[in-house]
């Protein structure tokens, strides 16, 4: 029964920091998803790398189609580091739009950057996971064209799982030595809520998989599209 007052249906109040809180929560103490449909969802990722003579482009598309279709990410972009300069760019995507991907194509990143909370403050779900939400405006100059800035700011989070215009979620890619390979990118779901802690585990299972195929010990073709 509604207290007196207060309106048949109405939701409690939250703090866009309340959405990364259960997050983490649900990440640390949710259920496990079923070992048989990840390692299944992951077999055309190792049919690619099984492929003669494969490139690391090749190898990260599949990775990038895997995420958008299995796990029904709305857009899904896929970084590497540069052996040449240290530096890491953008490599592959799954479902943007052109402009936005172009917009994405020319930003450079430090490996600071992805680790730092000061310029882009976010919240860490776990060692290798990092949310960052719309209402702490985690975007830099240079990154304008990345993200719809009328629809972020007309967008409304009405529940704790809710993903609005902005929100989005790295995700390391970890390779020997503890080295910071690259990373995966994602916005929200197909249905506009953020991946819950399945979706996430799936994730650094992929980015994990990918840290071991681009290991500077394994074999294969240069990189580059």
């Amino acid at each position: 029964m509604a207290e007196a007052g207060q309106a048949p249906g109405h939701v409690a109040k939250f703090t866009h920091a309340d959405v990364a809180k259960k997050l983490k929560f649900d990440y640390l103490y949710g259920s496990k998803e079923n070992v048989d449909k990840v390692l299944s969802s992951l077999e055309p990722l190792f049919a690619a790398y099984r492929r003669p003579k494969v490139k690391v482009h090749d190898l990260l598309e599949e990775a990038a189609e895997i995420i958008y279709r299995h796990l029904r990410i709305r857009e899904v972009s896929i970084g590497l580091k540069n052996p040449k300069d240290g530096l890491y760019r953008y490599e592959v995507m799954a479902g943007m739009k052109k402009g936005i991907w172009q917009a994405h194509e020319n930003l450079v990143y430090k490996k600071d950057d992805f680790f730092r909370n000061d310029k882009w403050k976010g919240t860490m779900i776990s060692k290798y996971t990092k949310l960052l939400l719309a209402e702490d405006n985690p975007y830099e100059e240079g990154e304008e064209d990345t993200v719809d800035r009328q629809e972020m700011i007309a967008s409304k989070r009405h529940k704790l799982d809710d993903c609005i215009e902005g929100d989005y979620m790295d995700v390391m890619i970890i390779g020997p030595n503890d080295d910071l390979v690259g990373w995966i990118e994602i916005s929200s779901t197909w249905a506009s809520k953020i991946p819950d802690p399945q979706t996430i585990r799936f994730l650094e299972l992929v980015a994990c998989t990918l840290g071991s195929m681009l290991s500077p010990n394994i074999s294969l073709s240069a990189q580059g599209k």
